[in-house]
């Protein structure tokens, strides 16, 4: 027996004790009240309320797990009405929405009729989503895809925007440093020297600077040497 069970069977088998294992009997009550905890009807009945469509599970899976949940949830009743109670939950818990209603809209008999209509709808419902129409794909592909660059493009504009004020601040920023490294004489105006009318002699000139009277470095009569701004590397723009 231990060869012939596995998984939680075999767990249960090898809990048991000896006299259990060696008498069938015993061995099948056993096994029984392992599995199925409460054999009353109270709790068949809950159990086949609360049955619902299991995972990956197929209509013909799920209809005979009500059939026989049905006959233990009310074993006085005769095979008509257990087949109408297991129809009822079937077509109550197999699917919802609109595949729930097209069930309940074709009004099978009996859960047999049931479960071959649930089978051959979810068959015609797995081909139509396997075989779209490309016309469908292409227009879903289309929108979703429009609205993806319409956000692009004002993206783009901005970053468009942004760089082009970047690159006009960097070449107002290499136009002031090339000024300031070459300045040209349009930029400064040097005061010619206001030679006195006795310019024919130049001691005269030397005299008056030397008095005060103008710049040694430029020859500006406005500032003496000390202030003049050619020495001193002042003279961006400034008046002399």
């Amino acid at each position: 027996m231990s060869l012939l069970l596995s998984g939680r069977a075999r767990d249960i088998y090898s809990g048991l004790s000896g006299d259990a294992k060696g008498n069938y009997a015993l061995l099948k009550t056993a096994m029984a009240r392992c599995f199925e905890p409460c054999d009353s009807s109270d709790w068949s009945r809950a159990t086949f309320t609360a049955r619902r469509r299991m995972h990956n599970e197929t209509a013909r899976e799920f209809g005979n797990a009500l059939r026989r949940l049905a006959t233990k949830a009310y074993p006085t009743a005769d095979n008509c009405t257990c087949d109408m109670l297991a129809r009822d939950q079937f077509l109550t818990h197999f699917a919802t929405g609109d595949f729930r209603i097209s069930l309940r809209r074709a009004k099978p008999n009996t859960l047999e009729d049931a479960i071959d209509l649930a089978s051959e709808l979810e068959l015609l419902r797995n081909m139509e989503q396997t075989h779209l129409m490309p016309d469908a794909k292409v227009r879903g592909v289309v929108e979703n895809k429009s609205k993806s660059d319409e956000q692009m493009q004002m993206m783009l504009g901005i970053v468009e925007e942004l760089r082009q004020e970047v690159k006009s601040l960097r070449t107002t920023v290499s136009n002031i440093q090339q000024s300031m490294a070459n300045p040209t004489p349009t930029q400064f105006s040097r005061e010619p020297v206001r030679e006195p009318r006795n310019s024919g002699s130049q001691g005269s000139v030397d005299r008056a600077r030397g008095a005060g009277g103008g710049c040694w470095e430029c020859g500006c009569t406005r500032h003496i040497k000390r202030d003049c701004p050619y020495s001193q590397g002042n003279y961006r723009g400034q008046a002399l």
